[in-house]
């Protein structure tokens, strides 16, 4: 079967140009330029108080944030957002979308049965047919999206410049979220024993296979959570309640006491009590944002807090009380936008919502 085409060539895939204008003369903000080298806007309350970008019917699969613009990956369409939250470009989807996946200029979205390859501007696009559907997806270099297959009990490893799968791997669990460590082409997600094991995994360069780099036999108990962030250079992992795991450095090779996501200490910046119930890094800065909840599931039952933390220094940089009617929390995503986060999520009506949240 050969791969439906839409435009160009996957090449040719690319931003959408922010650009700068006078007031009124166009739908595009005008950056500022940020004392960080990133491009920062005139948003006014958007940096200091939540802003509604979007509310939809359509659940919410994904989110994500490239500059100052948003995709949203619900179950029947995709849509770029601009600053404010005007739809820049939308594309329905022809089926109900199982997985998103972003790295770089490539974003990949799957259904049962095909992969959607397109840049952040969602144009030109690119479908190919998958043997079998995904249940986790992440994009790796190459690119090449590794998808995760419950059914099957493994991974398939496919190339997303041609559509073709390069190789399958049975390493383990692969219904679980896969959080790759920027830079390199490894990831940990847990694995499908009970309580679970934080399992660190690379994609050979050659084989395309998993591999395993080591795993915590001793596992964590209530400590095991898919709410994952890692400091800069990933040296650690910081768990959904707060606890450290060193993860790198002699890359679990050795005795156990050499690696195995070892347990080094606990950020104090996280109260006792409260745990994530989202959470996301920036590599570069060495930040986390998160929203800490202390009531079950993924309710904010007794409220809940927006917070940044600087991850080596366990320091609070900012932090905000929810005002939110929480239902479920879909997705919690850095925002350097304004310095803060951007959240997906059901409100206790049912309806989708996208907010942005500045925390500086």
């Amino acid at each position: 079967m050969k791969p439906r085409r839409f435009g160009g060539a996957l090449a040719a895939l690319v931003l959408l140009a922010s650009g700068c204008c006078s007031q009124g003369e166009c739908d595009r903000p005008c950056g500022d330029g940020g004392t960080d080298g990133s491009s920062r806007l005139d948003l006014g309350p958007t940096c200091v108080a939540a802003r509604q970008m979007r509310v939809s019917s359509d659940p919410v699969v994904d989110l994500f944030v490239k500059g100052d613009k948003l995709l949203v990956v619900h179950e029947h369409s995709v849509a770029l957002l601009d600053a404010y939250g005007r739809v820049l470009v939308s594309r329905a989807h022809p089926s109900a979308i199982h997985t998103a996946a972003l790295e770089g200029e490539v974003l990949a979205v799957t259904d049962k049965a095909a992969v959607t390859v397109s840049g952040p501007t969602l144009q030109p696009a690119t479908t190919y047919p998958l043997t079998q559907a995904c249940d986790v997806t992440l994009i790796v270099s190459g690119p090449r999206m590794l998808c995760g297959r419950a059914a099957k009990g493994g991974y398939a490893t496919i190339d997303l410049l041609a559509g073709a799968e390069l190789a399958q791997s049975s390493p383990g669990g692969s219904w679980r979220p896969l959080h790759g460590l920027p830079g390199t082409d490894h990831f940990v997600t847990i694995s499908q024993t009970v309580p679970g094991d934080y399992v660190l995994f690379y994609i050979h360069p050659g084989t395309h296979e998993l591999k395993v780099v080591c795993d915590d036999q001793y596992g964590h108990d209530k400590d095991v959570s898919d709410h994952l962030a890692f400091d800069r250079g990933s040296v650690h992992m910081v768990t959904s309640t707060g606890v450290k795991h060193r993860i790198v450095g002699k890359l679990c090779a050795g005795s156990l006491t050499d690696g195995y996501f070892i347990k080094d200490g606990a950020l104090v910046s996280v109260p006792d009590g409260s745990y994530f119930l989202g959470v996301d890094d920036d590599d570069a800065q060495g930040h986390l944002v998160g929203v800490l909840g202390t009531g079950g599931g993924l309710q904010c039952k007794g409220g809940c807090t927006a917070i940044k933390i600087e991850i080596a220094a366990d320091k609070v940089l900012a932090q905000q009380t929810l005002d939110l009617a929480l239902g479920e929390l879909i997705r919690v995503r850095y925002d350097a936008l304004c310095g803060g986060l951007a959240m997906a999520y059901k409100d206790a009506a049912g309806q989708y919502r996208v907010d942005r949240l500045g925390l500086e």
